[in-house]
């Protein structure tokens, strides 16, 4: 890619291929919650699925981090969502 079709990005007068946009976020090592939005803001589809933690889908990975969790105790655990909120946690974590 030449410096000269960053400018045109930067500047508005040429759109990022999706590709392009997804390496830049990549590199950035952006949220996935800012990729998927960025992608929509340039008209792609989402990359990430944002299906919440309590989805039947799933249900085996919540089962894993419980066991995880577990294990951790009696030394304090948590599970946080990606605005920080505290989703679950062990008893030494309460």
């Amino acid at each position: 890619m030449s410096q000269r079709h960053v400018s045109f990005v930067e500047s508005g007068r040429a759109a990022p291929s999706r590709e392009l946009l997804a390496g830049w976020l990549h590199e950035l090592e952006a949220p996935l919650v800012v990729r998927n939005e960025a992608m929509l803001q340039a008209g792609y589809a989402p990359v990430y699925s944002s299906a919440p933690l309590h989805d039947p889908a799933l249900a085996r990975a919540r089962e894993a981090l419980d066991r995880l969790v577990q294990a951790h105790d009696p030394l304090p655990a948590l599970l946080l969502d990606a605005e920080w909120n505290v989703r679950g946690g062990n008893r030494g974590g309460h």
